[in-house]
């Protein structure tokens, strides 16, 4: 516990003195540099494994970079739409802007890791941490921050502002104050990088309503919710989608068996389960406690524990440690603030709380290797599909399921067979990820648009593809972990085609690194 003064009466007061304020500088410099240690190195031994260059692990990076590049050359903000963040990809423009490009993503992740460090570090000293340098380093990597700043995506951004605004609010509810304009703006801020920012502006609005100041609760939904209304409004008025084609097609809607798909996304993600049981814990360990830091560390606990809950029913969870990382750093702060602020009383059972957190650290214990491997794995499969098109079909149309690494290093004009990006695809899928794309309508955007390339995962589209195209090879990559399979077939979508496409199929195979790739022609 951090140190009390008392005042003449012999009650303590709730601020600490100028020396336990004081943080020390030598634990912070310790722990910043594990940290860029930890990021960098993961960096340098994946791009030791992909040619010299760094390869973003996940290829929706690659659609992020695609629209910052189309607008910033020809004024074409149509793959926006593709985009599930409203802000980074303007982000990313700016940047490109003033010459910053391929890397745009590395630097915004970087400050925003660093970011995101100080800003858990003085939470957690606000919460009466002492030494938090180490435990916020400790929470980072358990998050784990290091496929999140390398993975080219918004998540390590999103992060600090849910962080901020729970903060923000906690405090604010904590201290019977009205919401400021600083807490609004984290808000609006959470949800214009991803949209499950939302969740914790609506756990926000929860506190405020419980503390009887509706105003304040209608104040932080307004703002929050502002960044979806502008960008929604605008998109309409254009004649898209309220949301980006990614958030409809990916939704998780309430239904039936709601209760069923979270108890089987638990067993799937034992992690967010652990994390649960760990907040119920830390609740019932600040139970009786009155004192401030005590009640701020109840009401993050609140806080956590309804955006962790909203993510597991209406959001995604998995896929490459990303989608719930948000969730799993605003749960670990009061948790971790909690245990060290009753380090006695959990001391005789620390062993038994260090067995049920293994889901946790074997996330953080593996995240370093995965990282490497999901770069190669995307260096080996999109990148390579990128390569072949900007060699040998450049000025022509190609039809993919995956279309993040082609679209921003070829000039190929795209249609994606998910609908990412191609919006009559995506609404003959009734506007879901999983849903069935009738033949005819695939038969019929690939002709309207002269496709002469398809390049697919052939179990995607099992009774779907055209009679009329052949298959001219199948190329499968080694030790998969992050591409959606390790398999993708080429197909040339006329007998015409056909034999230029194969021979083109010949030569590119021709130029693989040997043994890392199975071939079958």
């Amino acid at each position: 516990m951090a140190y009390f003064p008392v005042t003449p009466s012999g009650l303590r007061t709730d601020e600490p003195t100028a020396a336990s304020a004081r943080p020390s500088w030598t634990l912070r410099a310790v722990a910043i540099g594990l940290l860029v240690t930890a990021i960098a190195g993961t960096l340098l031994v994946a791009r030791a494994k992909t040619g010299g260059s760094y390869v973003y692990p996940v290829d929706d990076a690659y659609i992020h970079l695609a629209a910052a590049k189309k607008l910033v050359e020809s004024g074409d903000a149509s793959l926006f739409s593709a985009c599930s963040s409203i802000v980074w990809p303007w982000l990313l423009a700016g940047l490109r802007v003033v010459g910053v490009e391929e890397s745009a993503p590395l630097l915004l992740n970087g400050i925003a890791a660093l970011a995101l460090f100080f800003l858990v570090e003085r939470v957690l000293a606000h919460l009466d941490v002492e030494r938090a340098a180490p435990s916020a380093l400790g929470i980072l990597l358990v998050v784990p921050i290091v496929p999140l700043a390398l993975s080219g995506m918004e998540h390590t951004a999103h992060a600090c502002f849910v962080l901020l605004t729970a903060w923000l609010g906690v405090r604010a509810c904590a201290r019977d104050e009205r919401a400021s304009i600083g807490l609004a703006l984290a808000g609006a801020g959470a949800v214009a990088f991803r949209y499950e920012g939302a969740f914790v502006v609506g756990a926000i609005a929860l506190l405020f309503l419980r503390a009887k100041r509706p105003g304040s609760a209608a104040s932080v939904l307004a703002v929050g919710a502002l960044p979806a209304i502008v960008r929604g409004t605008v998109s309409i008025a254009r004649g898209g989608l309220f949301f980006p084609v990614p958030v409809t097609m990916k939704r998780t809607g309430l239904s039936a068996d709601v209760f069923a798909k979270i108890y089987y996304r638990l067993i799937d993600n034992p992690h967010v389960l652990v994390l649960f049981v760990l907040l119920a814990l830390a609740w019932t360990l600040d139970a009786r406690a009155i004192d401030r830091a005590a009640k701020e560390r109840r009401a993050f606990v609140f806080v956590a524990a309804v955006v962790l809950g909203a993510q597991t029913a209406l959001a995604q969870l998995g896929w490459f440690y990303r989608y719930e990382a948000y969730a799993v750093l605003l749960a670990l702060v009061p948790i971790v603030a909690t245990v060290v602020a009753h380090a006695g009383s959990v001391k005789p059972f620390a062993l038994a709380a260090a067995v049920l957190a293994l889901p946790l650290f074997g996330r953080a214990v593996t995240a370093f290797p995965a990282t490497v491997l999901a770069s190669r794995n995307i260096y080996d499969q999109q990148m390579q599909m990128a390569l072949f098109v900007r060699s040998y079909e450049d000025e022509g149309v190609v039809a993919l399921n995956d279309i993040g690494a082609v679209s921003y290093f070829t000039d190929a004009k795209v249609v994606d067979l998910i609908g990412l990006a191609s919006p009559r695809i995506a609404a003959a899928r009734g506007m879901r990820l999983d849903g069935p794309l009738p033949a005819d309508v695939l038969a019929d955007e690939t002709t309207r648009a002269n496709v002469a390339l398809a390049i697919v995962y052939d179990d995607w589209f099992t009774g779907t593809l055209p009679p009329t195209w052949r298959r001219v090879g199948v190329l499968k990559i080694p030790d998969n972990r992050v591409c959606a399979k390790d398999t993708v077939a080429f197909y040339a979508t006329s007998a015409a085609d056909e034999p230029r496409i194969r021979e083109d199929l010949r030569a590119f195979v021709r130029r693989l690194p040997s043994g890392d790739y199975v071939w079958q022609n």
